[in-house]
């Protein structure tokens, strides 16, 4: 078995797409890091495992940079980049832990929104960085209302803005709800009335939500801004801020998610447009996203790849939206002052990687010295 192989566990259309030859460019980026780091990388899924010795993988073919299938040996690093939301696929990640591989970028149990929360109300330090946030039920719901004049209802396991839900008090017309149109370009929006509370409260006995005060973002020419902060474990085996990019919300929206046509913009920007101090900003969002990781690591001492999304008050306090185990940044990629940073967000886990192969060699090496 090659000594210096990395397994990556990929969704199984994704590997199904590699081996027909079709590989993207973030899997390419992959390959890139290994070869610059010395090491070679293996693509499988859930479909391809054995039992716990053997996987059938995807490996790159030097001579014609084509992948060609075969059966080996479990790697003794795997970079989890398939979803945690199937239970099976947790199940087999788990597996493979207990089976003696160090893997990376997984959760044992799914993380929703309001989890998360739960996790970091803990922290007194991060609490006071958090929205207020309660499950979505008839009874929260109406407690919020009597607290706040905004709030946000949030679907627990959603990305790119979907399934959003907006509720605003105007002082002399009462409540209001927004919502996304069919196609998903604006927000229409309409009374709250008795009618409405029913359809909300029947979601919430199909679905799971939080309902979440809204916090006063900082804008820029009227457009609310937040960023999207992307800190994972380095080649020493710590956290590490690998960047950060701002994100502008279209002209008279609600959020800032770019798949729902949100955009990409100069935080320097932004910031002096609302007098704030952009080292000073700087230094309170790193230091509240390496308090949030370190305080996730509590629970989940498997994760070391997060991309967060951190609110900017008026006055410059950071709050902390939400947290993505696995991040997508074809994007970043797009964008050219945004490129270096979407080829690191690839290169830093391969060299995390790398340091946990180094790592379990050490313990080889060790037992294979105290059996001698």
């Amino acid at each position: 078995m090659n000594d210096n192989l990395i397994g990556i566990f990929i969704p199984r259309d994704h590997y199904e797409s590699v081996k027909k030859g079709s590989v993207s460019s973030s899997y390419q980026q992959f390959e890139l890091a290994a070869n610059t780091l010395g090491l070679s990388i293996c693509f499988f899924t859930a479909n391809g495992f054995l039992d716990s010795k053997d996987v059938k993988m995807l490996t790159m073919n030097l001579s014609n940079d084509s992948y060609s299938e075969s059966t080996a040996c479990l790697p003794k690093v795997i970079y989890n980049r398939s979803s945690l939301r199937n239970k099976k696929t947790r199940e087999i990640l788990n597996y493979f832990i207990e089976n003696g591989s160090y893997v990376f970028n997984v959760t044992p149990i799914s993380n929703s929104k309001y989890y998360v929360n739960q996790l970091l109300e803990k922290e007194s330090h991060i609490a006071m960085h958090l929205p207020q946030t309660l499950f979505g039920s008839k009874k929260n719901l109406r407690k919020l209302m009597d607290q706040f004049d905004c709030l946000f209802i949030k679907p627990c396991y959603s990305s790119v803005g979907k399934g959003i839900l907006y509720l605003e008090r105007h002082k002399k017309l009462g409540w209001f709800i927004y919502e996304k149109s069919a196609n998903n370009k604006g927000w229409g929006k309409s009374e709250f009335t008795n009618l409405e509370k029913i359809r909300i409260e029947r979601l919430f006995q199909h679905r799971q939500f939080i309902i979440q005060e809204k916090i006063p973002l900082a804008t820029y020419k009227n457009r609310p801004f937040d960023l999207r902060v992307i800190i994972q474990k380095n080649s020493t085996g710590h956290w590490a801020i690998t960047g950060t990019a701002a994100k502008l919300a279209p002209k008279n929206q609600l959020i800032t998610n770019v798949g729902s046509g949100g955009e990409f913009g100069d935080l320097r920007q932004f910031l002096l447009a609302s007098n704030l101090s952009y080292p000073e900003v700087e230094q309170k969002v790193h230091t509240l996203a390496l308090d949030v990781a370190s305080a996730l690591e509590k629970t989940w001492p498997n994760i070391a790849d997060l991309g967060l999304d951190i609110g900017i008050t008026e006055e410059g306090k950071p709050y902390f939206i939400e947290c993505n185990l696995r991040g997508k940044y074809g994007s970043f990629e797009k964008r050219k002052e945004l490129f270096t940073l979407w080829k690191n967000i690839h290169h830093t886990p391969i060299a995390y990687a790398g340091y946990l192969l180094e790592k379990y060699n050490q313990k080889v090496m060790k037992l294979n010295k105290q059996d001698s």
